[in-house]
């Protein structure tokens, strides 16, 4: 998905979740969860929410944190694409809360388009500061260039803003040199990437 090759990673999340209903193990919200984020970025809102449904009902889900983040993830991505900032927000605090540390920079970043979307540019300034410190210290390039380019955004200072989008910039490319050639055409032709490459 992250890629950009939505149809070739919802196949996958159906064949995961296949072997996750067939072995009934804890992995079934994450399959589920992969496959509400899929739908949402295909645009099929209708689709993600059933199948979130089915992934928030998930109770064996419950003891197992690390598989059910995918989750809140996804219902923060899909709200901030219907314009849902509240919900946003609550799922996006819902996947902090599960403290698993690979995913508090995605969820600070979610949570501070959603609180940008409430009109709260400062506090959603505040967030991803702490994103970028978190992903930087993991070493996270896929969640790191894009909160270089919120910052950039956001940032008033010019000299900081360039920085930000320069960095953004820089992840990109090395980024771009790991893709199969197969898949990178995909990933180029993201308008978010386009954008940040093109600048």
């Amino acid at each position: 998905a992250e890629l950009g090759a939505v149809n070739q990673g919802l196949q996958h999340a159906k064949l995961a979740l296949d072997a996750a209903e067939t072995n009934t193990i804890p992995c079934l919200s994450a399959a589920l969860g992969a496959m509400a984020y899929l739908y949402t970025l295909q645009g099929d809102f209708d689709q993600a929410e059933m199948v979130l449904k089915q992934g928030k009902s998930d109770r064996m889900c419950l003891s197992h944190p690390v598989w059910s983040a995918p989750v809140p993830l996804a219902e923060a991505v899909l709200a901030l694409r219907l314009g849902d900032y509240g919900r946003a927000h609550l799922a996006a605090t819902n996947l902090l809360e599960l403290g698993q540390r690979s995913f508090v920079p995605q969820a600070l970043y979610l949570q501070s388009r959603a609180l940008l979307g409430k009109g709260q540019t400062e506090a959603a300034h505040t967030c991803l500061g702490e994103a970028y410190r978190l992903a930087q210290e993991l070493g996270m390039r896929w969640s790191l260039w894009r909160i270089c380019a919120a910052l950039g955004e956001l940032t008033r200072d010019y000299g900081e803003q360039q920085a930000f989008y320069v960095q953004a910039q820089g992840i990109l490319l090395a980024i771009v040199e790991t893709i199969p050639p197969l898949l990178r055409s995909s990933f180029l032709a993201l308008p978010e990437v386009k954008a940040r490459l093109n600048s």
